[in-house]
């Protein structure tokens, strides 16, 4: 296979569904693999060139490892999770726990493969602008405004974020910066829901929007990429979100 073709693992206990993904993503530039019921997903990943990994959160494959383990081991792919159940606290665990899009069945396989192609479009694109700057550092943009707090720098103007460490970039979209800045300006602060969603939006969203819940799941596994700390954004039950790290500015 060249490796201008794309490989996406699918790991799903129902054949029919195998069979639908297969087929929406037969083309030049995505294979499918399906992986069986008896088939570690892990020693496939070993033992193939995997650049996606679709997975059921009860596929049998797993044995007695959890999903969350399993995207912990991998988290180096990007993995995309289907479920039965449609609650959305599932949809929710699966986000915080790795996952980076998820479905309820039954779904549209053709939405399924729109979405994977356009993450895996996003993760080329990050991984050009990487390249691109592989040897920036923070020093390239001393003298603009800054922004510090736990392992990173941000520089507003820019539209960037960079490790204090080694000065390397993390690959933030303008949702995620936006999203960032709105708990950089409230530290320490409980923020609702509501509030956040009238930061980013104004007044211009529905009541029924919970996409935010995603959104700040993206930004926590960007935040703390190897998940060796605790939560840098945390979890307030019942109430919101808040950033429980200590904030200065530099100018």
């Amino acid at each position: 296979m060249s490796r201008d073709q794309k490989n996406i693992l699918i790991a799903d206990n129902d054949t029919g569904v195998v069979d639908a993904l297969q087929s929406v993503f037969t083309d030049q530039t995505i294979r499918a693999t399906a992986a069986s019921r008896n088939d570690d997903p892990n020693e496939l990943i070993a033992r193939e060139d995997i650049d996606l990994v679709l997975l059921d959160l009860e596929f049998r494959g797993l044995g007695t490892m959890s999903p969350k383990t399993f995207m912990s081991r991998n988290r180096h792919l990007p993995v995309v999770t289907v479920s039965k159940d449609s609650d959305r606290d599932t949809r929710i665990q699966a986000l915080e726990d790795g996952a980076d899009d998820h479905f309820f069945k039954p779904f549209d396989a053709r939405e399924i493969a729109a979405r994977v192609r356009a993450l895996l479009r996003r993760i080329d694109q990050m991984a050009r602008e990487e390249r691109d700057e592989h040897d920036g550092s923070v020093s390239d943009v001393k003298g603009i405004d800054q922004i510090t707090f736990d392992q990173w720098i941000v520089f507003p103007s820019k539209l960037e974020m960079r490790s204090l460490f080694d000065g390397k970039r993390c690959p933030l979209t303008t949702g995620d910066f936006n999203l960032l800045m709105v708990f950089l300006e409230n530290p320490q602060t409980v923020l609702s829901r509501d509030e956040i969603m009238d930061a980013l939006h104004g007044h211009n969203w529905s009541p029924f929007d919970r996409s935010i819940d995603n959104q700040i799941s993206r930004l926590r596994r960007k935040l703390d990429p190897d998940r060796k700390q605790t939560e840098i954004i945390k979890t307030v039950r019942g109430i919101g979100y808040s950033l429980v790290s200590d904030v200065q500015r530099v100018r």
